[in-house]
């Protein structure tokens, strides 16, 4: 079990399409590194504008990352994992996604919803060949979103 907490957090802006609001991308799994647990995710509203977004796995993963954040605990420390926000090719979802939550946002700056989940309930996979756990939003509109997650490495 993963025992040091780290979080980190991303404001984004995203286009009048559903897309990717952020990545989470766990460290690849090494001797060094301990296999991440998601403990929690928080997102708000930061423009006020309604919009809904849910939780999904990617099928593929994005390439040249950029914006991200790699998460840190209150001593200063960093973890492996990181929080990603955008990408030169942005990472794909099913045709068909299967949301492991969803929730719409009030058209209300501030408005948010924060998920969370016990040890050892959701692992972060951290292969090479596994796909990043998306924030993805699924309403048509231009918006922005403030996220923060907390991981246990």
């Amino acid at each position: 079990m993963a025992g040091d907490i780290y979080e980190g957090s991303v404001t984004k802006t995203t286009g009048a399409s559903a897309g990717l609001i952020a990545a989470i991308q766990p460290a690849v799994l090494s001797s060094t590194v301990r296999l991440p647990e998601l403990r929690e995710i928080g997102v708000a509203n930061a423009s006020g504008v309604a919009m809904s977004f849910g939780l999904v796995l990617a099928t593929s993963t994005g390439t040249t990352p950029s914006g991200g954040v790699t998460v840190q605990n209150s001593q200063g420390g960093s973890g492996n994992t990181q929080i990603i926000p955008a990408y030169a090719t942005y990472p794909t979802i099913a045709g068909s996604p299967v949301y492991t939550r969803q929730w719409p946002l009030q058209a209300v700056g501030g408005a948010g919803v924060i998920w969370t989940w016990l040890p050892g309930e959701w692992p972060l996979w951290g292969g090479s060949s596994n796909f990043p756990f998306l924030i993805y939003q699924t309403s048509a509109v231009a918006d922005q979103c403030t996220v923060y997650v907390k991981v246990a490495e």
